[in-house]
């Protein structure tokens, strides 16, 4: 039985170290046509088979340009072969060089009139292509870079690929939050403050019954997505624990032969995330021990400035509970409770996420009328937090939405305008507001009016027989729709208004019948006209016998 029970704990070993292997995916950064690779802002997982790569070449447009991203080891293990003299090593380069650089997008015309500088593939560590074929016209810019994916709600932190670099007073941040969905996580930058307040909970395994989440701040580049994610290992050095270290404050006891028990933390408050005006929240403060603690609550903002919210706090046999009804953006922060009773003290912290729908301020649909030449601007507006992010479509035919082309944006995304309209801008545009949580859309329908023009140039002279059938088309479009009439000048220049034809509107098509060349030898007169303004045509027509 003892036997059977060490095999089974050494293939589960084998299994999770098969797992992790697995797992161990190179990260590297991913980016086309770019001129400072530190410019770079997308990650990408490799496959084991691959390795980091970068390439700088002079474009066709006569500037130093870089494209990073993943390489096959066959096409590595040829390059490295480039210092030596040999042809076929050579050929075998430029082979795999077009083949990787045909699958990235590049055309073949691009492709020859592109000068190649520099090609390395890396794998001393994730993200190393980064600092390959380094020049002088390329400088890190100062600061830590973090993955970043804002408030977006992730199952695992390494699913971000967003990197960017923070601010000074920020660290790398990783946090776990509990939603109507479950469990999930936030990657992005934390100021210092928060982290400072919020401290480190670092967990793995199962908990069924504990409600501490995890959360750490760390201040190495990429290092957070490294913490509290069940696919990557945590950094040497650092320890994993099932249960929360929670900082504990030690006093002297005074002399006393009162009966004293540590104090033990039975319930402590979570990181959560609410919208606003939803429904009330609570965070439970629990904590034995002898004497009875008395508890404490504080708040730190966004701003890191702290105040004491016993207020909101109600304790009763052992227990405090903050309640929060309703939750507003100003709510949003970190939380603390301490509880002391003059020989021990623990302190727990969790962290507030609040946000609101995001609405606009304009009707959901406008319609704007514009004459061809005018120009025009559209402007988006929002009530949101945290501010919504503005981004403008036009939308297609099926409700597709499409980039935009021509649009001019202002720097803060909410106005976008064409300085000079035309026909073909006609159509729908949409600005849709998304603070990371929550999205809404306001659309603008663009009508553009313009005085009539010909589809085709109309003829100048028409020949028909006596008692044949003319046929006079002089097709034009125009907004709002034209419409046609015509006018005969004879022989004398006698002008009169054409009686004895049919006129079709739907295509400016004017047909007479049994012509005669006593009446109707002359000019015709096509005019063509909206609110817009008017076109004409002239067509001399001869009758013969």
């Amino acid at each position: 039985m003892e036997r059977t029970m060490c095999l089974v704990r050494l293939f589960c070993l084998v299994v999770a170290l098969v797992v992790c292997q697995a797992d161990a995916a190179s990260r590297c950064y991913s980016c086309a046509g770019i001129s400072n690779p530190h410019d770079c802002q997308m990650v990408t997982p490799c496959t084991a088979s691959q390795q980091c790569f970068t390439r700088s070449y002079i474009s066709d447009v006569l500037t130093v340009k870089f494209d990073l991203g993943c390489q096959d080891n066959d096409f590595c293990s040829v390059l490295s072969k480039r210092s030596s003299s040999s042809n076929d090593a050579q050929e075998l380069v430029e082979m795999f060089t077009q083949k990787a650089m045909t699958s990235s997008g590049h055309s073949r015309r691009k492709r020859q009139l592109e000068a190649p500088l520099c090609t390395q593939c890396c794998d001393s560590s994730e993200h190393c292509n980064i600092d390959l074929c380094k020049n002088s016209l390329v400088s890190r810019p100062p600061g830590l870079k973090c993955y970043d994916c804002g408030n977006s709600l992730l199952d695992d932190p390494a699913e971000c690929n967003t990197v960017r670099v923070c601010s000074a007073d920020q660290r790398c941040h990783v946090s776990e939050v509990v939603g109507s969905t479950g469990s999930k996580f936030v990657v992005k930058c934390l100021s210092d403050v928060i982290c400072n307040v919020l401290g480190d909970s670092i967990l793995f395994g199962r908990r069924k019954r504990d409600r501490y989440l995890c959360h750490a701040c760390c201040d190495t580049d990429h290092c957070n997505i490294d913490y509290c994610s069940r696919s990557r290992p945590l950094p040497t050095g650092v320890i994993k624990t099932t249960q929360r270290t929670t900082p504990t404050t030690k006093t002297t006891p005074p002399s006393t032969t009162m009966k004293t028990l540590p104090l033990v933390s039975v319930q402590s408050p979570y990181n959560a995330t609410r919208e606003a005006e939803s429904f009330p929240l609570t965070y439970q403060c629990q904590v034995n021990g002898l004497p009875a603690p008395t508890y404490t609550w504080t708040f730190t903002d966004n701003n890191g400035l702290t105040s004491n919210v016993d207020n909101l706090a109600k304790s009763q046999s052992g227990l405090s509970v903050l309640t929060l009804d309703p939750v507003l953006p100003k709510d949003e922060g970190a939380y603390t409770c301490t509880a002391s009773n003059g020989v021990d003290k623990i302190t727990d912290t969790a962290y507030l996420t609040v946000y609101t729908k995001v609405t606009s301020k304009g009707p959901e649909v406008t319609k704007v009328d514009r004459g061809q030449g005018q120009s025009v601007s559209f402007v988006c507006d929002f009530d949101s937090y945290p501010d919504a992010s503005i981004s403008w479509y036009k939308v297609e035919a099926g409700g597709q939405f499409n980039a935009t082309s021509g649009l001019q944006i202002s720097s803060d995304h909410s106005t976008a305008s064409f300085p000079s309209v035309t026909s073909d801008l006609a159509g729908v545009y949409a600005c849709v507001g998304d603070n990371g949580f929550r999205n809404t859309t306001r659309t603008f329908e663009l009508d553009v009016t313009y005085q009539p023009i010909f589809l085709t140039s109309p003829p100048n002279n028409l020949t028909v027989s006596e008692h044949g059938t003319l046929v006079y088309s002089c097709m034009a479009e125009g907004n709002p729709p034209p419409v046609y009439g015509f006018n005969f000048a004879d022989s004398n220049h006698i002008n009169s208004i054409v009686t004895n034809a049919l006129i079709f509107q739907s295509n400016g098509s004017l047909v007479i019948f049994d012509v005669n060349p006593r009446y109707d030898k002359g000019t015709l007169t096509c005019r063509i006209e909206n609110n817009q303004g008017f076109i004409e045509h002239d067509v001399n027509v001869f009758v013969t016998p």
